[in-house]
């Protein structure tokens, strides 16, 4: 067994030292203390089990405010931590990383996959309806504005927060401190574009509400699905 294995078997055993039986409870936390002991596992890494990360290519290694503002409503919704990884083996680049729990996790890679490219394509139509004749630096800034308003009004679309359990809370919890202990603030990007910007930030909200997330129905349906509305 590789420790993945490994792991995974130590939480089946915890999972089953939670039996409302004794002798079948007290038997559980044996075989997985034992499971322990015998291939070095900590009870960090024990507690553990169960949560894991995936991730989602970000716009840029430092990205814009309506970008994080996205990222962090989608996270905090289906119940994950956000980190936002650079450097290292993504030169150049930066990935936002979603810790959580199945399914929980993993619909919020997907929620998050599918309106960045949603908002990008918004605002390329933005930009070429209406900013066409701005300046890079302006046309910059404006689109970043009419993206805040998109955002704002996808906020209220997005699902109640799927809140995790007590395990799940405890296992975020651990996985955070065996793999990211020493986590840095991160300030996004933020551009300023004048009065103007007002407008293109209606538009935006405009635009946004347009969106349109369709829950899936019973625990095995699909997660989310996600569109632009007519």
């Amino acid at each position: 067994m590789d420790k993945d294995d490994i792991l995974r078997k130590i939480g089946k055993c915890l999972a089953l030292a939670k039996s409302s039986e004794p002798a079948e409870a007290a038997a559980a936390l044996r075989q997985a203390q034992a499971l322990m002991r015998e291939h070095g596992v900590s009870q960090l890494e024990a507690q553990a089990v169960g949560a894991r990360e995936c991730s989602v290519k970000a716009t840029a290694r430092k990205p814009s405010r309506h970008e994080a503002h996205l990222a962090g409503l989608v996270a905090d919704s289906f119940g994950c931590e956000l980190i936002l990884a650079s450097g290292g083996v993504l030169p150049g680049g930066a990935v936002w990383l979603l810790v959580g729990c199945s399914p929980g996790v993993e619909v919020a890679q997907y929620t998050l996959q599918v309106l960045l490219r949603l908002m990008a394509r918004a605002r390329a139509d933005h930009i070429k309806a209406k900013l066409k004749r701005c300046g890079p630096k302006n046309k910059t800034a404006r689109a970043d504005a009419f993206c805040q308003g998109w955002v704002a009004a996808v906020a209220s679309l997005v699902p109640r927060r799927m809140e995790p359990s007590a395990d799940q809370k405890t296992a975020i919890e651990a996985h955070m401190q065996l793999n990211h202990p020493n986590l840095d603030k991160f300030t996004p990007r933020s551009r300023d574009a004048g009065a103007r910007g007002w407008a293109d930030q209606v538009a935006g909200h405009h635009a946004g509400a347009g969106i349109q997330l369709h829950q899936g129905v019973g625990a095995s349906a699909a997660p989310l699905m996600l569109g632009q509305g007519k």
